[in-house]
């Protein structure tokens, strides 16, 4: 479950991972070739078939909860959905209710906007620092039967392992995670987000609620055991039995199952948790109740973990007094 989480989270960091350049320096262009291999770059959105809009009735999809909110007596309206954000073409039509709070916002409110031009000059540099002082490799300190095994999963997934193994191991996970996750027909095409970003450029102002560079700085952040730990999980685990599941949740909108395994993801990784979700919460709901303070219609789109249970965006809202139900 934890493993869900976290990659979950990694593969938000994918997506405007996509938009890097190799460096000109020859160790540098060596180790990046994975990314214009499709190892990272297939994340980012392809030329091809939007999941389009639809505003048309979906009786099937009418009755179970969704993972949308909306504050109530506030000056004026916030949505917030969660997203998930890598899909399938069945994920559309969405639901009419998600659909319709979207026809009426007048600003879309994401958590990094990945079409932003101007994460093309900072995300080269980021990718330099991902790479590990020469001589070391990212299965430093992992079991020869467990580097053994990863290094079979990465050539069944096409990856090259002596050029990504100069990457930290964080994004040897996130790497092979992404193409697991492809190869089991998931496309950030259909990501939730995407969708509603698609539909709203050129239309609607689009606001980011986080730098991308300090969502990369988490990553370079994260502690050397935990990473290690984590791309140890990846050798055994299918990433996209993972994401199906987290799918199943969404389309269900059970909260409750998202919300116990983020529960379990706290006990385990206290202070782990309270860098990915209690901080960023805390500054997302702030953002967001300002916007509630303005007039018009705000149509938040964040991660559903951000909103699920103690100390997400949504209790955060209610705990400063704000009324927030969900659809």
């Amino acid at each position: 479950m934890i493993q869900r989480l976290l990659g979950a989270w990694l593969l938000t960091l994918s997506l405007v991972l996509g938009a890097c350049t190799p460096s000109t320096d020859a160790r540098h262009s060596e180790a990046v070739a994975p990314l214009s291999s499709g190892a990272v770059q297939n994340t980012t959105v392809s030329p091809g078939p939007s999941p389009g809009a639809s505003t048309s009735p979906n009786p099937a999809k009418r009755g179970p909860p969704l993972f949308l909110w909306r504050t109530v007596d506030t000056a004026a309206t916030v949505y917030l959905l969660g997203s998930i954000h890598v899909g399938t073409a069945d994920l559309y039509p969405l639901d009419s209710r998600i659909e319709d709070a979207f026809a009426q916002a007048d600003t879309l409110v994401v958590e990094v906007d990945t079409d932003d031009e101007q994460l093309a000059e900072v995300i080269p540099g980021f990718v330099r620092k991902a790479l590990l002082p020469p001589g070391q490799s990212a299965f430093d300190g992992l079991p020869p039967a467990v580097v053994e095994r990863l290094r079979a999963k990465m050539s069944r997934l096409q990856l090259m392992p002596e050029q990504l193994e100069v990457f930290a191991p964080w994004f040897v996970t996130m790497t092979i995670s992404m193409k697991e996750i492809e190869a089991s027909g998931y496309s950030a095409q259909y990501g939730i987000d995407r969708h509603f970003l698609e539909r709203a450029r050129g239309k609607l102002p689009i606001v980011s609620l986080e730098r991308a560079e300090d969502q990369m700085q988490l990553l370079l952040n994260m502690d050397d055991e935990l990473q290690r730990e984590d791309l140890a999980r990846v050798a055994d685990e299918d990433q996209g039995q993972g994401l199906g599941r987290l799918l199943d949740y969404w389309r269900r909108g059970d909260t409750e199952a998202l919300q116990n395994e983020m529960t379990e993801f706290k006990t385990e990784y206290p202070r782990l948790f309270e860098q990915l979700f209690t901080k960023r919460n805390l500054a997302m709901a702030a953002q967001i109740e300002a916007f509630s303070r303005k007039h018009g219609v705000h149509f938040v789109v964040v991660g559903s973990g951000h909103l699920v249970g103690p100390g997400s965006v949504v209790d955060d809202l209610r705990q400063s007094g704000i009324r927030v139900v969900q659809q």
